[in-house]
């Protein structure tokens, strides 16, 4: 039927906007978007508008390195929504990565590494 396959795109682009308003997963182009996320160490999807392969386009930014590649197809948006259920998530580590090398290590106390830094600057 020629309907159902936009149906179930549609349901496809459903579930993305449902799990991502319910805040357990955003799913952005390349942007700043994903780069703010990353502080909340949950899955993420970056859209793959390029039509390059998956890793091709993960080796050109860290930020696609640390989150599923979703193709035109959606291949990898099962596993994004498992993940973001607590099923084991195969970016983890690479997401690890990606936030260290973005937003710098995770530190216990944040405001306390934000004091140190301010105070390394005044001094300069």
């Amino acid at each position: 039927m020629p309907g159902s396959n936009s149906r179930r795109g549609f349901g496809n682009i459903a579930r993305i906007v449902t799990e991502s308003v319910a805040g357990f997963t955003v799913t952005s182009d390349i942007s700043s978007v994903p780069n703010d996320f990353l502080a909340t160490n949950r899955p993420y999807a970056i859209v793959n508008c390029t039509g390059e392969p998956a890793g091709q386009f993960q080796q050109r930014s860290a930020t696609a390195r640390g989150g599923f590649v979703l193709d035109p197809d959606l291949g990898e948006l099962d596993e994004l929504v498992r993940a973001a259920g607590g099923a084991p998530d195969p970016t983890a580590v690479a997401r690890k990565e990606a936030r260290d090398y973005l937003l710098g290590p995770r530190t216990a106390d944040p405001a306390a590494r934000f004091r140190a830094e301010l105070e390394r600057i005044c001094r300069a």
